[in-house]
């Protein structure tokens, strides 16, 4: 193949890599999809790497309906307050900050998150309540150190498909 033929198949193709290459819109919905997804399994396992921290007893005992509600009058727990106390899994009960979780992009970034106005604070943990006196723990689900392998994969497969000139 001579230098003609060769810059006749190639030139098309460099053209396309750079038309593609201009718009990275695609590419990053694609990537900011995936760590939406990742941020929703990060939820359903509890947290990851290390687990999210348990809810605290005055929030338990708050969801349980007060102590009066919780507690029978000769001792002892009732069976809705015990199966709240047993069950109860942070950032994941009502299911609404999961289903919150979205992923968006412009044409310079991957854009994921919650729209939720709370989901900063469950994220970095900080001061909330009457007179910000109760501090929330941060459960990072959000950009977490260490993605899952499989989400890493999918992102390497979005962008070899995005750079893929043949298609």
């Amino acid at each position: 193949m001579g230098f003609r033929e060769l810059q006749n198949t190639i030139t098309p193709r460099l053209l396309q890599l750079q038309r593609r290459s201009r718009n990275m819109r695609p590419l990053f919905r694609v990537i900011a999809e995936v760590l939406a997804q990742s941020s929703q399994k990060t939820i359903e396992v509890g947290g990851r790497p290390a687990k999210f921290q348990r809810l605290a007893a005055a929030t338990l005992l708050a969801r349980a309906g007060g102590a009066k509600r919780a507690f029978k009058k000769k001792g002892g727990i009732k069976k809705r307050a015990h199966r709240i106390f047993a069950t109860a899994q942070p950032l994941l009960d009502t299911t609404q900050l999961l289903r919150s979780m979205t992923g968006d992009a412009d044409g310079q970034r991957a854009l994921w998150g919650s729209g939720m106005v709370q989901a900063r604070l469950l994220n970095s943990g900080g001061m909330a309540g009457r007179g910000h006196l109760v501090k929330v723990p941060g459960r990072e689900f959000i950009g977490p150190d260490q993605p899952f392998p499989e989400d890493l994969e999918a992102i390497e497969a979005a962008v070899n498909d995005h750079l893929e000139v043949g298609k």
